[in-house]
Protein backbone atom coordinates (compact mmCIF):
# COMPACT_ATOMS: atom_id res chain seq x y z
CA UNK A 1 0.00 0.00 0.00
CA UNK A 2 3.20 1.87 0.84
CA UNK A 3 4.40 1.38 -2.66
CA UNK A 4 1.58 2.34 -4.47
CA UNK A 5 0.86 5.79 -2.42
CA UNK A 6 4.89 6.11 -2.95
CA UNK A 7 4.28 6.10 -6.92
CA UNK A 8 0.61 7.82 -6.86
CA UNK A 9 2.99 11.16 -4.99
CA UNK A 10 5.83 10.98 -7.85
CA UNK A 11 3.37 10.72 -10.67
CA UNK A 12 1.48 13.77 -9.28
CA UNK A 13 4.86 15.35 -9.12
CA UNK A 14 5.19 14.65 -12.56
CA UNK A 15 2.25 15.49 -13.60
CA UNK A 16 2.53 19.12 -11.66
CA UNK A 17 5.84 19.11 -13.44
CA UNK A 18 4.65 18.74 -16.82
CA UNK A 19 1.92 21.15 -16.38
CA UNK A 20 3.95 23.94 -15.19
CA UNK A 21 6.57 23.55 -18.15
CA UNK A 22 3.75 23.53 -20.94
CA UNK A 23 1.40 26.35 -21.09
CA UNK A 24 1.13 26.57 -24.74
CA UNK A 25 -2.63 25.90 -26.51
CA UNK A 26 -3.16 23.61 -28.65
CA UNK A 27 -5.71 21.47 -30.64
CA UNK A 28 -6.68 18.09 -29.93
CA UNK A 29 -7.24 15.77 -33.62
CA UNK A 30 -9.30 12.75 -32.80
CA UNK A 31 -10.81 11.09 -36.08
CA UNK A 32 -12.92 13.39 -37.09
CA UNK A 33 -13.48 15.39 -34.30
CA UNK A 34 -10.99 19.05 -33.25
CA UNK A 35 -11.10 20.00 -29.88
CA UNK A 36 -11.33 24.18 -29.35
CA UNK A 37 -7.72 25.37 -28.27
CA UNK A 38 -7.32 24.34 -24.41
CA UNK A 39 -3.96 24.56 -22.16
CA UNK A 40 -1.65 21.59 -22.91
CA UNK A 41 -2.06 20.99 -18.94
CA UNK A 42 -5.56 20.27 -19.71
CA UNK A 43 -4.88 18.08 -22.04
CA UNK A 44 -2.26 16.01 -19.78
CA UNK A 45 -4.78 16.11 -17.27
CA UNK A 46 -7.68 14.46 -19.05
CA UNK A 47 -5.24 12.12 -20.49
CA UNK A 48 -3.85 11.05 -16.86
CA UNK A 49 -7.51 10.70 -15.68
CA UNK A 50 -8.66 8.65 -18.34
CA UNK A 51 -5.77 6.52 -17.72
CA UNK A 52 -6.29 5.94 -14.01
CA UNK A 53 -10.04 5.19 -14.78
CA UNK A 54 -9.24 2.27 -17.34
CA UNK A 55 -6.67 1.04 -14.53
CA UNK A 56 -9.60 1.29 -11.60
CA UNK A 57 -11.89 -0.29 -13.58
CA UNK A 58 -9.37 -3.85 -15.01
CA UNK A 59 -8.40 -4.02 -10.93
CA UNK A 60 -11.88 -4.00 -10.15
CA UNK A 61 -12.73 -6.65 -12.90
CA UNK A 62 -9.78 -8.74 -11.18
CA UNK A 63 -10.78 -7.91 -7.79
CA UNK A 64 -14.44 -9.11 -8.44
CA UNK A 65 -13.31 -12.11 -9.57
CA UNK A 66 -10.87 -13.08 -6.62
CA UNK A 67 -13.79 -11.98 -4.04
CA UNK A 68 -16.46 -14.44 -6.27
CA UNK A 69 -12.78 -17.10 -5.58
CA UNK A 70 -12.71 -16.45 -2.16
CA UNK A 71 -16.48 -16.43 -1.30
CA UNK A 72 -16.91 -20.12 -2.90
CA UNK A 73 -13.62 -21.36 -1.55
CA UNK A 74 -15.26 -20.14 2.10
CA UNK A 75 -18.60 -21.70 1.18
CA UNK A 76 -16.41 -24.94 0.72
CA UNK A 77 -14.68 -24.88 3.95
CA UNK A 78 -17.49 -24.43 5.82
CA UNK A 79 -19.31 -27.28 4.02
CA UNK A 80 -16.18 -29.57 5.15
CA UNK A 81 -15.26 -27.83 8.66
CA UNK A 82 -19.06 -29.48 9.09
CA UNK A 83 -18.11 -32.73 7.67
CA UNK A 84 -15.70 -33.23 9.72
CA UNK A 85 -17.44 -32.15 12.72
CA UNK A 86 -20.18 -34.84 12.23
CA UNK A 87 -17.20 -37.46 11.46
CA UNK A 88 -15.68 -36.43 14.78
CA UNK A 89 -19.05 -37.37 16.92
CA UNK A 90 -20.00 -40.17 14.44
CA UNK A 91 -16.75 -41.71 15.44
CA UNK A 92 -17.16 -40.96 18.80
CA UNK A 93 -20.47 -42.04 19.19
CA UNK A 94 -19.99 -45.56 17.51
CA UNK A 95 -17.07 -46.37 19.80
CA UNK A 96 -18.96 -45.22 22.79
CA UNK A 97 -15.96 -43.67 24.06
CA UNK A 98 -14.62 -39.93 24.07
CA UNK A 99 -11.10 -40.65 22.63
CA UNK A 100 -9.94 -38.03 19.89
CA UNK A 101 -8.52 -40.07 16.54
CA UNK A 102 -8.20 -38.50 13.44
CA UNK A 103 -11.40 -38.14 11.68
CA UNK A 104 -9.78 -38.83 8.69
CA UNK A 105 -8.96 -42.68 9.50
CA UNK A 106 -12.05 -43.16 10.21
CA UNK A 107 -12.79 -41.70 6.70
CA UNK A 108 -9.59 -44.39 4.81
CA UNK A 109 -11.02 -47.63 7.05
CA UNK A 110 -14.56 -47.30 5.29
CA UNK A 111 -12.95 -46.43 2.17
CA UNK A 112 -10.89 -49.79 2.63
CA UNK A 113 -13.99 -51.43 3.59
CA UNK A 114 -15.74 -50.63 0.83
CA UNK A 115 -12.68 -51.46 -1.34
CA UNK A 116 -12.39 -55.06 0.24
CA UNK A 117 -16.22 -55.75 -0.55
CA UNK A 118 -15.52 -54.97 -4.04
CA UNK A 119 -12.91 -56.84 -4.42
CA UNK A 120 -14.39 -59.82 -3.03
CA UNK A 121 -17.53 -59.65 -5.03
CA UNK A 122 -15.07 -59.07 -8.47
CA UNK A 123 -12.78 -62.13 -7.21
CA UNK A 124 -14.29 -65.46 -7.99
CA UNK A 125 -14.57 -67.96 -5.46
CA UNK A 126 -12.62 -71.81 -5.73
CA UNK A 127 -15.28 -74.65 -5.76
CA UNK A 128 -15.90 -76.15 -2.31
CA UNK A 129 -13.99 -79.36 -2.20
CA UNK A 130 -15.73 -82.81 -3.15
CA UNK A 131 -16.75 -84.97 -0.19
CA UNK A 132 -14.83 -88.09 0.67
CA UNK A 133 -11.39 -85.75 0.09
CA UNK A 134 -10.83 -85.90 -3.19
CA UNK A 135 -9.36 -83.01 -5.24
CA UNK A 136 -11.51 -81.75 -7.77
CA UNK A 137 -10.84 -82.64 -11.22
CA UNK A 138 -8.45 -80.21 -13.46
CA UNK A 139 -9.71 -79.92 -17.12
CA UNK A 140 -7.07 -80.92 -19.45
CA UNK A 141 -5.89 -79.58 -22.34
CA UNK A 142 -6.24 -81.61 -25.64
CA UNK A 143 -2.55 -83.34 -26.60
CA UNK A 144 -1.65 -82.95 -29.94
Amino acid sequence: MVAYLLGALIFAAGIVVFVSQNPALVTVHFINWVSPQVSLAVVALLAALAGALIAFLLDSIRYFKVAKQVKELMTTNRRLEKELTSLRKSETTSAGETKRTNPLSSLSGLVRKNNSRVENKSKTTDPPPTSGGEAPEQPTEPQE
